[in-house]
C-alpha cells in the first residue's frame, strides 16, 4: 500500500495519429521509482461511444500497446521521467475517446480526447 501513496502519474499530450493509433506521454510525478519491466503488466483501456478495448502488451495482433521511455537512461521508470506509449486499437477512433492507464500497482490515470 505504501507503493500506491508514493505513485502518481500524469498525462502530459495524446495525440491521434489518424483514426488508428493514438500516442500518449505519461510522467511519472511522484516519489515511487517503477521498474520497467513492470509495465507489460499494466492496463489499458480505450473507448469511444461505440467502441472499447483492453489491448494487449506487445500483441502481434490488434489491440496492442508498447511503450518507450523517453528521458530516462536506466531500467526505471523514475520520478520527473516520461514514457511515450503507442496504441493500436480494433477499432476505428472517431469523436471524443476515453483512455485509462492502470499501473500494476492498481494506480491510474485517465483523460479524454477527441480525433
Amino acid at each position: 500500500m505504501e507503493d500506491q501513496f508514493k505513485t502518481d502519474l500524469d498525462i502530459i499530450f495524446i495525440y491521434p495519429n489518424g483514426t488508428n493509433n493514438v500516442s500518449v506521454w505519461i510522467k511519472n510525478i511522484g516519489s515511487s521509482e517503477i521498474p520497467l519491466e513492470q509495465i507489460k503488466y499494466c492496463d489499458i483501456f480505450l473507448s469511444n461511444s461505440e467502441n472499447f478495448c483492453n489491448p494487449d502488451f506487445e500483441a502481434e495482433a490488434k489491440p496492442s500497446w508498447r511503450y518507450k521511455l523517453v528521458n530516462g537512461e536506466d531500467d526505471i521508470w523514475s520520478h520527473g521521467e516520461t514514457v511515450e506509449l503507442t496504441i493500436e486499437p480494433d477499432f476505428i477512433m472517431n469523436g471524443k475517446c476515453q483512455l485509462s492507464f492502470f499501473l500494476y500497482n492498481g494506480v491510474s490515470v485517465s483523460d479524454t480526447f477527441s480525433t
